[in-house]
C-alpha cells in the first residue's frame, strides 16, 4: 500500500501532500511497507521528546508533516472509492441481513456506502456511536475497530463554549463526519450538527502503525479511551452472541493482538466459524481449533471476491426456490 499511496502523493497539485511524500520518502524510507512505515514515524514522535536537540527538530517536524501525510491517505482512499466496489455491493445487496454486525479493521467507507444504498445501515447509529439529528434505527451496526477515513477528531466537538470544551476535553466525545462524507454515504441533503468548524480538526481518524493506540494525547490527558472502548466492546458482545462468525480477507496479523484476542476468545465455543482470508486461511484455522473454536473451517472460495460471488450465487437460488 505504501508505494502506491506515495507514488499518488508525489503527483498531486497540492504542495503540502507532495511536499510531505518527499519529505517522508528522504526521512523514512523505505515506504512499501505502510504498517512498518507509520509504526517507524510513530517511534520518533514517542522516544524522542526528551531526545536531543536534533532529535526533538526531527520529531516537530516530523510530527508537522504527519498531518499532511494523513490527509493524503484520506483524500487517496477518496480517490480509489470513486471507481467503485463490485465485490462490497455484492456483499451489501446479496448476503448482509438486518441484525447483522459488521466488524471491520479496513479505513475505507465503500462498504459503508453500499450498506446505505442497498438500504440496509444507517449513519445516525450504524457505526455504534450515535449522531444526533442524522437517521437512526439502522438494520444492521458496522464497527470500524481501526477507524475511518471519514472520521474526524474536531477540536472541542465543534463548540465555540468555552466551559463546553472544558467540560468535552480537547476532541469532543465521538467523531464528526464532514458534509462531503455525508453525502458519499448517501445523505445528500443532511450534515452532521457538529461540523461547524471544518478547519480545526484532526484528520483521520484511522490507527495505520503497527501499535495501535485507541486514545489521543491532548492537554487535558488522554481522550477517546472511552470512545474506542465502546466499539470493542460492542464488537465483543455482537461476537458473544453470533450463531455464525464468518472471517472475510483478514490475515490476522500477530501484531493485532487486540483484534486476534476478540476474534479467537469472544465467539462461543460451539459456534460455527467460517474463513476467507486467501493464502491465511488454513492457518487461520488451525489457530481458531487451536482456541477451542473446533467449528472452524475454512469456505470454499478462499478470497473475498469469489467469497461474495459464490454466496451470492447461492442466496439467488435460495429465494428462487422459496419464490418457486
Amino acid at each position: 500500500m505504501g508505494t502506491r499511496l506515495f507514488a499518488w502523493m508525489l503527483q498531486q497539485d497540492n504542495p503540502l501532500i507532495r511536499d510531505a511524500a518527499e519529505w517522508f520518502q528522504a526521512e523514512f524510507a523505505p515506504v512499501s511497507d505502510a504498517e512498518d512505515f507509520f509504526s517507524r514515524i510513530q517511534a520518533v514522535i514517542d522516544d524522542f521528546e526528551n531526545g536531543t536537540p536534533e532529535q526533538r527538530r526531527l520529531r516537530t517536524v516530523t510530527a508537522n508533516e504527519l498531518h499532511y501525510l494523513l490527509e493524503g491517505l484520506r483524500t487517496w482512499f477518496s480517490q480509489i472509492r470513486i471507481s467503485g466496489a463490485p465485490a462490497y455491493r455484492t456483499f451489501a445487496n446479496d448476503i448482509v441481513e438486518p441484525g447483522d454486525c459488521i466488524v471491520t479493521f479496513n479505513y475505507d467507507v465503500s462498504l459503508d456506502h453500499e450498506l446505505r444504498r442497498a438500504g440496509k445501515w444507517e449513519v445516525g447509529n450504524g457505526y455504534g456511536f450515535v449522531i444526533d439529528g442524522l437517521p437512526d434505527n439502522s438494520p444492521t451496526t458496522l464497527l470500524k475497530l481501526h477507524g475511518s477515513t471519514n472520521w474526524l477528531a474536531l477540536l472541542f466537538g465543534g463548540a465555540t463554549s468555552d466551559v463546553v470544551a472544558v467540560q468535552g476535553g480537547a476532541l469532543g466525545k465521538r467523531p464528526v463526519i464532514g458534509t462531503a462524507e455525508i453525502d458519499f454515504l448517501g445523505y445528500d441533503t443532511l450534515a452532521d450538527p457538529l461540523f461547524a468548524r471544518a478547519s480545526a480538526a484532526v484528520p483521520p481518524m484511522i490507527l495505520p502503525a503497527r501499535s495501535k493506540r485507541f486514545f489521543f494525547d491532548t492537554s487535558f490527558g488522554r481522550e477517546w479511551e472511552d470512545f474506542w472502548n465502546s466499539l470493542w466492546q460492542q464488537a465483543r458482545q455482537a461476537l458473544q452472541n453470533s450463531k455464525e462468525v464468518f472471517v472475510l480477507g483478514y490475515s490476522m496479523p500477530p501484531a493485532d493482538e487486540r483484534a486476534c484476542e476478540l476474534l479467537l476468545t469472544r465467539p462461543s465455543r460451539d459456534v460455527r466459524v467460517e474463513i476467507a482470508s486467501g493464502s491465511q486461511t488454513t492457518k487461520i484455522v488451525d489457530r481458531f481449533r487451536s482456541s477451542g473454536l473446533v467449528n472452524a473451517a475454512g469456505a470454499r472460495e478462499t478470497y473475498f471476491e469469489s467469497w461474495v460471488r459464490n454466496e451470492g450465487a447461492k442466496n439467488s437460488f435460495a429465494d428462487s426456490q422459496d419464490n418457486g
